[in-house]
């Protein structure tokens, strides 16, 4: 059998009368995640962290500045995070949760007053550490945000 031009073209005509009669909805359409902004491609999603437990991390750098005085924490396997807040030592339940952020339950802290700068440091601190912060390994060092706009913490690992 053999298809002349007139049959070529009724064939043509069949597949665009099919494509036409089709729903938007089944025709292919790239997924909207394909691409980014101005067509460029989106980011690969990177796999999220495991927390480093067991580990002492002090503070160095609060928003930038240079940090004096020992505030450090450790979470270890039973989720229990304890540590010294410049003045006091704490000890509250910190669970490393979805989308690298920390969890954080009521705090336990020794009573002892300091100089006025101490406490201040202290609260701030302590308040950045339960705010359900996002945390980032950053080469051998831990960043933690906090979740509101409270700030930036960045902790080196201790002996």
């Amino acid at each position: 059998m053999t298809i002349g031009k007139s049959s070529g073209l009724f064939m043509v005509g069949i597949s665009l009368a099919l494509m036409a009669a089709q729903p938007a909805a089944a025709q292919w359409h790239p997924p909207k995640h394909a691409a980014g902004q101005a067509g460029k491609p989106a980011p690969i999603p990177q796999p999220e962290k495991t927390f480093p437990k067991n580990i002492v991390w002090s503070l160095y750098s609060f928003n930038g500045k240079p940090v004096s005085g020992e505030l450090n924490f450790l979470i270890d396997d039973n989720n229990r995070g304890t540590g010294s807040s410049g003045c006091n030592t704490w000890s509250a339940t910190m669970v490393p949760a979805n989308g690298q952020r920390i969890g954080m339950g009521p705090i336990a802290i020794t009573k002892k007053l300091c100089a006025k700068e101490v406490m201040q440091m202290e609260v701030g601190y302590l308040v950045g550490l339960r705010s359900g912060p996002f945390w980032d390994l950053v080469g051998p060092d831990i960043v933690i945000k906090a979740a509101q706009g409270g700030g930036e913490m960045k902790f080196k690992r201790s002996l």
